[in-house]
């Protein structure tokens, strides 16, 4: 799963999933946020975007939360504080 990042030096949504076997990249539902410099963990069937850095350049605080039977993202909770190039397990 490729998620976010930057392109052209803009602050991207967008998700991707790559089949190993078979080779092919597949869209999937974008992020509510743009975000780049995030963590991502995955835990049963949700991936989590935790904090990272936002369009306006400044340090999120917000985690969302994608559903992968649903492939539908929804807003989760703030975190106490902001948060960029974390390492999440």
């Amino acid at each position: 799963m490729f998620l976010g990042g930057l392109h052209d030096n803009n602050h991207v949504k967008e998700c991707l999933m790559f089949n190993i076997d078979t080779k092919v990249f597949k869209k999937l539902s974008p992020m509510r946020s743009p975000r780049s410099a995030f963590g991502i963990v995955l835990i049963k069937n949700h991936v989590y975007a935790i904090g990272g850095s936002e369009v306006t350049g400044l340090i999120q605080s917000s985690l969302e939360r994608y559903d992968i039977l649903e492939d539908k993202w929804m807003d989760y909770f703030n975190l106490p504080q902001e948060t960029i190039a974390l390492t999440a397990v």
